[in-house]
């Protein structure tokens, strides 16, 4: 059966690549892991372009039915570009006096919105990076294999930085990106800087992963017989919603190892949040649902106390 798919799957695996690569090198935020990721995110795009133009292929028209938060978020790279062009000193003394006074003392022939408009050029290349990366997204992952994969890319990434990040605390190693950790000591961090990015991080992983076991829980049958329910068990044991908790429970341990104040308290409190809203939704009462937040809920109570070290190297 031929493809649908606007692009072809090879796009959409270096579009993982891509979404893979990126927490690695310190969740892409040293200059040079920036300016990778912004030339990998430019290089698909222009090809993605390149190839529609040579098989003359529409690709604005599935880009209308999401026009308004393309619009929005194109605001963001738009304004911060804006603030790198150079204006007339009138101009940016009526709207900011002390920015012009400023330039003027730093002897500047040129005036701009930004103080510093080298770092604004920067951060202007990468939201606009940012911004071609979510269009992407919306061109391709538009099929439910698609998301599936997506979905199961980002929690194993999640999983990949929790075993990386508790294995290094517990083994007292210390390694970052094949470098020598030089803060967050004690704390799991996987291949970030700060903890408190490393726990955000797998909290939006766990957010995808419970997503998708929530999306596969059956509403279960009282009628069912005791050989089917010997089969269900079986296949629970057995199956890929056996290896999704596993995953979740590892990234659960990965994210108490960090020590994160916040990034536990945000968690654990998100849980009967959503589970309250997930009952409120489906107007009933789902046991395995239920089931699944409890036990999350249950690994650990996030107001137990820190270390003393802990918290004279919370960053």
């Amino acid at each position: 059966m031929p493809s649908t798919s606007l692009f072809s799957d090879r796009f959409f695996y270096a579009y993982l690549a891509i979404l893979i690569w990126a927490p690695l090198p310190y969740a892409s935020y040293h200059r040079w892991s920036t300016n990778l990721l912004c030339l990998l995110i430019l290089s698909l795009s222009a090809t993605m372009v390149l190839s529609l133009l040579l098989k003359d292929r529409d690709f604005i028209t599935p880009l209308k039915r999401h026009w308004f938060p393309v619009s929005v978020f194109f605001l963001v790279p738009v304004w911060i570009t804006l603030q790198t062009i150079p204006m007339s000193t009138e101009f940016i003394t009526s709207i900011s006096p002390v920015g012009a006074e400023i330039q003027r003392w730093a002897g500047l022939e040129q005036f701009t919105i930004s103080l510093e408009p080298n770092a604004t050029r920067r951060e202007a290349l990468l939201s606009w990076s940012l911004w071609l990366f979510f269009v992407m997204t919306l061109l391709l992952v538009d099929s439910a294999l698609r998301v599936r994969t997506l979905v199961m890319t980002i929690v194993l990434c999640g999983v990949f930085q929790a075993l990386y990040g508790s294995f290094m605390t517990l083994s007292g190693i210390e390694y970052a990106f094949f470098e020598p950790k030089e803060s967050n000591l004690g704390s799991a961090s996987g291949t970030f800087n700060v903890r408190n990015h490393f726990a955000g991080y797998l909290e939006m992983c766990l957010a995808m992963g419970i997503g998708l076991m929530v999306g596969t829980l059956s509403s279960g049958h009282a009628s069912r017989s005791w050989r089917q329910v010997l089969v269900d068990s079986i296949n629970t044991l057995l199956g890929p919603k056996m290896r999704l908790r596993i995953f979740l429970a590892i990234m659960v341990i990965a994210l108490v190892l960090s020590r994160s104040r916040m990034g536990n308290v945000a968690f654990f409190l998100s849980l009967p949040l959503c589970g309250v809203l997930l009952m409120i939704l489906q107007r009933k009462l789902h046991k395995g649902a239920i089931v699944l937040f409890a036990s999350m809920r249950a690994t650990r109570d996030p107001r137990a106390e820190l270390r003393p070290r802990d918290k004279l190297n919370d960053n």
